[in-house]
């Protein structure tokens, strides 16, 4: 068993064997052991669980639930069990817990509308499934009971999803009865307010699995996914939950159908890729809207309507989209288109083609057409064959159980014979008789790209087989052909059967349900078993010539192994040389660097030097005219204090002399005036002390100034 999903064998055979027991009614024994194991052996594996038709009901969804929490999961399939409700909500709180998960099977469950809506808000808020599966076909003994109000909830969860691919809802009701909306008993509705808005992921922690059947959680996880309103592309949510009525509320909501939603769900994905509603109760209409939106879709590429009880109008439909894209009006990426079970024609009663038949004559984009059990007569079939001789792009063809007879089948092989991309051709069910086949067993006598080939219940006899036999004679690539339901004789298919020992490409042929011997049967399936296994054993052919070959090479490497060797020595040599070379040349360079580095650096000192002599200079000399300035303006200005003195000299000897006349006057007039006198003498002599003691500080000065004269003359030598 694969434990690379975090799930250890102690929780496999403990919690989830238990609840297997409980789903399954088996009793605990050693041979119920054992089935478990095989069960799980075969289910669990890298990173995915594949637990198909097993009886799983809800106990075991439940213990799953438990023991997958945070795991990296990526696919879970859990197709034609029994969870039901109760199981689907475990598997929803599960999803919730998954971030890894892309795929997701839980087709023909018996999955009911409580269930769908719980799903629905895992799946808006989920950020990596890209595979939905909840189809079922009407052959299941537990189809999915999708109503059409649950199918709005579930869209609506889509519409919300920005990763999801692939959508499977087949057997649910999406179309023609959507009064069915307000009836039935169905407990739920619309779950978002918004249809544009996109949910979040739930926090952790803030669910937990209730029991089988209970509700409690689907208010939490509502709430838990719930957005703020929002638009998507013009439209606005649907009403919200009526679980008093069973059913979806009118709130006035543009998107009172599953069809609205779906459409709006093509019409502005940009990942869905594969859509498929086999019995899903669309009329003509409904699906015309559904094309209709699939024109304005660049991702839609895959779309299956099978058994809708469809018209004529939706081939037409098909073929306008077709057209429309040749002409670049329409981003629509569709190659695959799949109308099986639907009335498309009234065989036999003059309609004209659906326009999908003529549109393919220029169409490089459809692969692949199914349209089994549509009408298809004679009529139909030429314009079809016009527009194959031009087409050079579909590979699959499907006209099983139509109206096509000999004429019909007599133009499909004149195709075949030109058309170099058809792979796969199916016209099981149609009167084509001997005429018929003899035509197809022409056409594959040159055919050379067709590889399966189904020709069941087409009235077959005798002639037509042995034809059959001498054309895959010839064939080569024809790999898988259904004759089975025919009239042919036992004679007739051992002709076939020994004419086909000589073909070595088909490796199937369907011989049931005709007149056959045993050993009849057993002689083509030897044949086509020896097909088979050369098929298969072409790769260990090949592997085979390739193991010779390496040989071949190998011999070729051991040859150019000595060869290196010897070119090894001889760049040694050339190397040791070379490094001898390179040190002494690295010696030299280095002695020539460093004589280069030091001449470099007593330039530059030199230069340094240069240039602070030369400052210095500058600057002395600015010094020296600072001083000859100083000095011329200090001999001005003693010039003219000493003519200032003089000038008060010769005054102050005027006033002595008639200061000296007065005294010899006062002298001679009278002993007071002689005092007074006196002291003006005195007075005058003190005056003259002083003016005697200014002129010697001046004539100081003066010295000082000659003094610093000559010292910056000498200065001024010294640096010249």
């Amino acid at each position: 068993m694969d434990v690379s999903a975090k799930v250890t064998e102690e929780q496999v055979f403990g919690d989830l064997y238990h609840a297997w027991l409980k789903d399954t009614g088996k009793k605990n024994t050693e041979d119920a052991r054992k089935l478990f194991r095989e069960v799980m052996e075969h289910g669990f594996g890298e990173k995915q669980i594949v637990l198909r038709k097993e009886r799983l009901g809800a106990n075991v969804a439940a213990s799953l639930a438990s023991l997958l929490h945070r795991s990296p999961l990526t696919r879970l399939d859990l197709h034609g069990n029994t969870l039901r409700d109760s199981g689907c909500e475990m598997i929803a709180y599960l999803i919730r817990d998954m971030p890894s998960l892309t795929y997701l099977d839980l087709g023909a469950n018996d999955i009911g509308p409580l269930g769908i809506q719980t799903l629905s808000y895992v799946l808006g808020g989920h950020r990596k499934l890209q595979t939905v599966i909840l189809g079922s076909s009407k052959h299941d003994a537990y189809a999915n009971r999708i109503n059409a109000s649950s199918a709005v909830v579930l869209l609506e969860g889509c519409l919300r999803s920005r990763t999801l691919r692939h959508l499977d809802l087949s057997g649910s009701v999406i179309g023609q009865h959507s009064k069915r909306m307000h009836d039935g008993g169905a407990a739920v509705g619309p779950s978002v307010s918004g249809a544009g808005s996109y949910g979040g992921p739930v926090a952790a922690g803030s669910l937990h699995p209730a029991p089988p059947g209970s509700r409690k959680n689907l208010s939490t996880l509502k709430s838990s996914y719930a957005a703020p309103i929002g638009t998507a592309s013009g439209f606005t949510g649907s009403g919200g939950v009526n679980e008093e009525h069973g059913g979806l509320g009118n709130t006035g909501d543009q998107h009172q159908r599953p069809v609205d939603v779906l459409s709006e769900l093509i019409r502005t994905s940009t990942t869905l890729t594969v859509l498929k509603l086999r019995e899903v109760m669309l009329s003509t209409q409904e699906a015309l809207l559904l094309i209709r939106s699939a024109k304005e879709s660049c991702s839609l590429a895959y779309i299956d309507l099978t058994g809708n009880a469809l018209t004529r109008a939706v081939g037409d439909a098909f073929g306008d989209l077709v057209r429309v894209r040749l002409l670049m009006q329409s981003p629509s990426a569709l190659h695959t288109i799949l109308l099986n079970r639907n009335p498309l024609m009234q065989p036999n009663a003059g309609m004209p083609a659906p326009l999908i038949f003529s549109a393919l004559s220029k169409d490089r984009m459809i692969v692949k057409l199914h349209l089994d059990e549509c009408g298809i007569d004679d009529a139909a079939i030429e314009p079809l064959c016009e527009a194959l001789y031009s087409n050079s792009a579909l590979q699959s063809l499907h006209l099983k159980n139509n109206s096509i007879t000999e004429r019909g089948a007599s133009l499909l092989a004149g195709v075949l014979t030109r058309h170099v991309q058809l792979r796969d051709v199916s016209l099981e069910g149609n009167v084509l008789k001997d005429e018929g086949v003899c035509a197809l067993s022409r056409m594959l006598e040159v055919n050379s790209t067709l590889l399966s080939l189904n020709i069941a219940s087409t009235w077959m006899g005798e002639r037509g087989i042995v034809a059959l036999g001498v054309s895959l004679v010839k064939n080569k690539n024809l790999q898988h052909l259904n004759i089975g339901h025919n009239h042919f004789t036992d004679e007739s298919c051992e002709a076939f059967a020994a004419l086909l020992e000589s073909n070595r490409s088909l490796q199937h042929c369907g011989l049931n349900g005709n007149s056959v011997g045993f050993h009849t049967v057993l002689r083509v399936e030897k044949t086509t078993s020896r097909n088979l296994e050369e098929y298969r054993n072409i790769e260990r052919v090949e592997l085979e010539k390739d193991v010779i070959h390496l040989h071949y090479q190998i011999y070729k490497v051991d040859e150019a192994r000595v060869e290196l060797e010897n070119l090894r020595q001889r760049k040694a040599e050339v190397g040791r040389t070379l490094d001898a070379f390179e040190i002494q040349f690295k010696q030299e360079t280095g002695d020539v660097a460093k004589r280069l580095q030091d001449l470099q650096e007593m330039l530059e000192n030199c230069m340094e030097k240069e240039i602070h002599c030369m400052n210095e200079k500058k600057r002395l000399e600015d010094e020296l005219q600072q001083a000859y300035n100083r000095a011329e303006a200090d001999m001005e200005l003693l010039k003219e204090r000493l003519a200032a003195e003089a000038l008060q000299r010769e005054k102050a000897e005027e006033d002595h002399r008639a200061l000296k006349a007065q005294l010899e006057d006062m002298m001679n007039n009278s002993a007071g005036r002689e005092a007074a006198k006196r002291q003006l003498l005195v007075d005058i002599n003190e005056d003259q002390r002083r003016w005697n003691a200014q002129r010697k500080e001046y004539r100081a000065s003066i010295e000082e100034a000659a003094t610093l004269v000559n010292e910056l003359k000498e200065k001024v030598k010294e640096g010249g």
